[in-house]
């Protein structure tokens, strides 16, 4: 994951904040239904590979929940929501348009309308 990590600006970032905050990245080889990865309190980060399925899809995913480490917000939100998913993108498609971004703001809000935006 470390070779596909390094292949992105966000990715080397997100590798430099592992590092500067001593995340522990576990990687769960089990089903979960739905659920691609996990935050958790103490910097710690659970990625569920077999529901990724490929190099790239994992390292979007300790991306996402990375940023959730970092963020360690005390009230869970949609714009927590928002900037890890368009922290994940980036890993993909460095220069995300206004329409991507939007994109991925409704999307959040379709996923999660129980949170608040704040």
């Amino acid at each position: 994951m470390y070779r596909e990590l390094k292949k992105s600006e966000i990715g080397l970032e997100t590798l430099d904040i592992i590092r500067n905050n001593s995340i522990r990245i576990d990687l769960d080889y089990s089903k979960q239904n739905g659920l691609y990865g996990l935050a958790i309190e103490d910097y710690r980060s659970i990625i569920y590979v077999q529901n990724t399925q490929s190099k790239k899809k994992t390292a979007q995913i300790i991306i996402h929940e990375v940023t959730h480490n970092m963020l360690n917000t005390s009230v869970y939100t949609q714009r927590e929501e928002v900037i890890a998913h368009i922290r994940e993108a980036k890993h993909l498609n460095p220069s995300l348009s206004i329409g991507e971004i939007r994109r991925i703001i409704k999307n959040v809000e379709n996923l999660y309308p129980e949170l608040p935006y704040q």
